[in-house]
């Protein structure tokens, strides 16, 4: 059986000035880099490998892959 999950990231911000610069119809949806690093942290602590996109079809897979929408600037 294939566990696959895709999390799904639409900004993430270091600090206020970059919480800033995101539209406002983005904020509820950013994350501080503090709390993405949380996520790979638990991720890693769980032994959860982190897999490149092509993984969908590949069976069976096991692990996680990150998506990271609308190109943003803070995905850089």
């Amino acid at each position: 059986m294939s566990h696959l999950v895709a999390l799904m990231y639409h900004a993430i911000y270091a600090d206020e000035t970059e919480l800033k610069a995101i539209p406002e119809e983005d904020k509820p949806y950013a994350i501080s880099t503090e709390q993405f690093e949380r996520h790979l942290e638990i991720l890693r602590l769980n032994k959860i490998p982190i897999l490149l996109p092509d993984a969908i079809t590949e069976t069976p897979s096991h692990g996680v892959i990150l998506t990271f929408d609308d190109g943003d600037k803070s995905f850089h």
